[in-house]
């Protein structure tokens, strides 16, 4: 049995590649959650389970070499790894639970909001500056608790989402960002309202809207776009 050095995810955009691989050996692979390194024929390999939520680091996966040099398949002919001395059910379970109680929390939010935000569209007399600035608030909340919903249901669960870093993973992540300092912006506008009501008295409206429009939705989208691009190019991190 093959006691292989354990590479987690501090380099695994590398693994496997541009290795040459001994003839006849199993080649390194990344499962997902560790980088295994090329193994002799009818070795098992083996390697501490990952630190990650829902595993016991304590004890060991094992990934199987056949003897023609390629890794062991399932019955669904599938390449696998045996994690099933690591996962540590009690704690899956309660994280389950937690990510389902957000899941939960956000949907009840987002059916509220849109309950109100249909009450603010439906009626005539609700249509000042006002009104205005609190149905863009509900629509930045909304458009949030959207993207949150879909982060605890696509990423979180999985790890391997957020190992491998996909284009659609990292473009929810901007929005969710986006969304988020869109909020703050439009409380900000409701702020400045109400300032501008009581200071300065006589203002147009359709003029002050247009700024409001400006700083709660292109606000977020510079700092946004600037944090995008400074992660993106200065640091050459994509994992957002």
């Amino acid at each position: 049995m093959g006691n292989g050095t354990q590479r987690e995810f501090d380099d695994t955009s590398s693994c496997g590649r541009n290795k040459t691989t001994t003839p006849g050996w199993c080649p390194e692979v990344f499962d997902s959650y560790l980088c295994w390194p090329e193994t002799p024929p009818g070795v098992v390999a083996n390697q501490s389970c990952p630190k990650i939520a829902g595993m016991r680091s304590s004890e060991f996966a094992y990934k199987e070499c056949w003897e023609n040099g390629s890794w062991f398949v399932n019955r669904n002919n599938v390449v696998w790894s045996n994690y099933t001395k690591c996962v540590d059910m009690q704690a899956l379970q309660f994280f389950d639970f937690i990510n389902f109680l957000y899941v939960v929390g956000y949907f009840v939010s987002l059916v509220a909001l849109i309950v109100s935000l249909w009450i603010f569209l439906s009626y005539r007399t609700l249509k000042c500056i006002r009104i205005r600035i609190h149905v863009q608030l509900f629509i930045s909340f909304i458009l949030n608790n959207i993207t949150w919903i879909i982060w605890y249901q696509k990423v979180v669960p999985d790890f391997s989402v957020s190992l491998l870093n996909p284009f659609w993973c990292q473009a929810l992540h901007v929005l969710k960002e986006y969304y988020m300092v869109a909020n703050y912006m439009w409380m900000f506008c409701e702020a400045l309202h109400l300032h501008l009501a009581l200071v300065v008295v006589f203002v147009r409206e359709e003029r002050t809207i247009k700024w409001f429009y400006g700083i709660g939705w292109g606000t977020p989208f510079v700092i946004v776009l600037v944090h995008s691009m400074v992660r993106h190019y200065v640091t050459q991190d994509t994992d957002l």
